[in-house]
């Protein structure tokens, strides 16, 4: 069985204290917070369960005692850019100095953490995290 906890804080839209402490949990784990939807039956009318609403994904930061921090996992996001070949653009271009040159197509990857959805929920499902809400390892 999944240790299962609660939402007990949102410290902001990056980090939220769960009730799950030491021996529960380690730095590094992943928990998602969910709700629980509609009762969810086979065609024979056998209840199968209630349908967990996935609300977001977080990754355990630091454990104290009897609970712990929780962030918001990291999304790398690759970012297409030109480099230019001219030595002088940055300066020509700021002076407003029309650049006809081509540049050099480069890629990188940044990472950043993905807000957790504490503010304004989307249309549809509710997905707003709220105090109270459960958390279980994955």
């Amino acid at each position: 069985m999944a240790k299962e906890g609660r939402v007990l804080k949102i410290l902001d839209e990056y980090r939220i204290v769960v009730s799950l402490g030491r021996g529960e949990v380690n730095t590094g784990d992943k928990l998602i917070v969910y709700a629980l939807g509609d009762e969810i039956s086979d065609e024979m009318g056998v209840s199968l369960g209630k349908l967990e609403i996935v609300k977001a994904q977080v990754e355990i930061e630091h454990v104290q005692e009897k609970f712990s921090t929780a962030v918001s996992q990291l999304v790398a996001e690759t970012i297409r850019e030109t480099v230019p070949e001219h030595p002088y653009y940055d300066y020509l271009s700021r002076i407003g100095y029309p650049f006809f040159g081509r540049g050099t197509e480069r890629f990188r990857t940044e990472k950043r953490r993905e807000p957790l959805p504490v503010e304004v929920p989307p249309p549809g499902i509710d997905r707003k995290i709220r105090v109270g809400d459960l958390v279980r390892l994955v």
